[in-house]
């Protein structure tokens, strides 16, 4: 008999409704000049980035000269956190984030100031003063924006701490006494190099926090977390699981092994069934984890799903199947509000096509090459997205007659 506990549960995360982007910059007045401070978790880049905000600046007739984008949790994926690292890491983000929006802005019109992109870490004060000491804050308003769980409550909260260092009194003057939108007392004094604040129900706030400092007439507004995508992973992951996916985040320093039967193989290799990556042409590979969930081998898709079924992680996950095109070295696997993996294809010879079955509505990006090799020789990322194709044709004669469309990495 079917747990009603469980079924509870379910129906409470297919009922969530939380904040869309339109909703955030629909609070935002129009036509002025308003500034935007757009978080953007290193957790998941570049997919915490929605598309859509380049088209609702425009049509609310904001500036983009007044937004600002800042890479937080950077500490969440690495340990190199000297002056010198954040410095490449903020050129790095800098010139992935502009390949990002790339044939966006060209068709738009618009471009993204070097000058205006930032990393911050919680364990490290120096990258959040430079930010600080960027913005012009006499007479201004800034929004706070991001997905849910970015980080943008707790970057408020520093940003505040900076500022009455010149301004004693900083008022809450909007949003519910005591409670920030993330759910944790706000309190200025507190540590501010302390972990950054998730919350177990992340939607359940839909109005803005403002902070106002007198002496320079400036006002801080924090707004919900928004999601996309139909509710993204939260629309299908079990709700006693959600909070996981941020106090469970594991980052491997070191590359892991996962070995095969054969190079032609039916098993699969998961981290904690939020995909299923079936290799081909390869023996073994070599991963790191971003993200919540254990690593596993399954011996083939279906068992892997029956599995799945039963543990009943997901509420109607909606599973699909992608390709990734031939590849050698390193990429990494991007899922929003997830984390990301970094897959090495060390010994194979990137002659073969990867399956990989994954959630529809979760968005997904393939990150070539991975931000370890990009860090080390310099150079930016490029973005694909994943290929998708019909569960029921045979993947070689689909390869063979849409080779072209499906493209190569290297």
């Amino acid at each position: 008999m079917r747990d009603t506990s469980i079924h509870k549960d379910e129906k409470q995360v297919l009922d969530i409704i939380p904040a869309t982007l339109d909703d955030v910059m629909g609070t935002m007045p129009r036509n002025s000049d308003t500034g935007i401070i757009y978080c953007l978790s290193a957790r998941d880049f570049p997919l915490s980035l929605a598309k859509r905000f380049f088209r609702l600046l425009k049509l609310r007739g904001l500036n983009i000269s007044k937004v600002y984008f800042v890479v937080t949790l950077l500490d969440n994926i690495t340990d190199d956190l000297n002056t010198e690292g954040i410095a490449k890491y903020r050129d790095y983000y800098t010139r992935s984030l502009q390949t990002y929006v790339e044939g966006l802005s060209d068709k738009m019109g618009f471009r993204i100031d070097p000058d205006h992109v930032f990393v911050i870490s919680d364990k490290v004060q120096k990258p959040m003063t430079d930010l600080y000491e960027s913005l012009p804050l006499h007479s201004s308003t800034y929004y706070v924006i991001g997905e849910t769980n970015s980080g943008k409550s707790k970057l408020s909260k520093r940003f505040m701490k900076l500022v009455m260092k010149e301004e004693k009194s900083v008022q809450q003057v909007e949003g519910t006494p005591g409670e920030s939108i993330d759910g944790e007392a706000f309190n200025l004094n507190s540590n501010a190099n302390s972990s950054y604040t998730i919350s177990p129900c992340p939607f359940r706030t839909r109005k803005n926090m403002t902070y106002y400092a007198p002496q320079f007439d400036f006002r801080l507004i924090d707004t919900p977390g928004y999601l996309q995508k139909r509710n993204g992973i939260f629309g299908i992951l079990n709700r006693r699981l959600r909070l996981n996916l941020y106090t469970q985040f594991q980052a491997d320093r070191t590359q892991q092994e996962v070995i095969f039967e054969s190079p032609t193989t039916r098993q699969v290799f998961t981290v904690g069934d939020f995909f299923f990556l079936k290799p081909r042409g390869v023996t073994a590979f070599k991963y790191r984890r971003f993200m919540y969930g254990k690593a596993a081998v399954f011996p083939e898709y279906s068992e892997a799903t029956f599995k799945l079924a039963r543990a009943e992680r997901f509420v109607t996950p909606k599973f699909r199947r992608y390709v990734i095109p031939p590849f050698r070295g390193k990429i990494d696997l991007v899922f929003d509000n997830v984390g990301y993996i970094e897959i090495d294809n060390c010994y194979g010879d990137g002659s073969e096509y990867w399956q990989i079955f994954a959630p529809q509505n979760v968005k997904k990006i393939l990150r070539i090459p991975s931000l370890d090799d990009a860090m080390s020789t310099g150079y930016k990322s490029d973005f694909a997205p994943l290929q998708e194709i019909p569960m029921t044709v045979n993947v070689q004669d689909y390869i063979d007659e849409h080779g072209e469309q499906l493209g190569c990495i290297n």
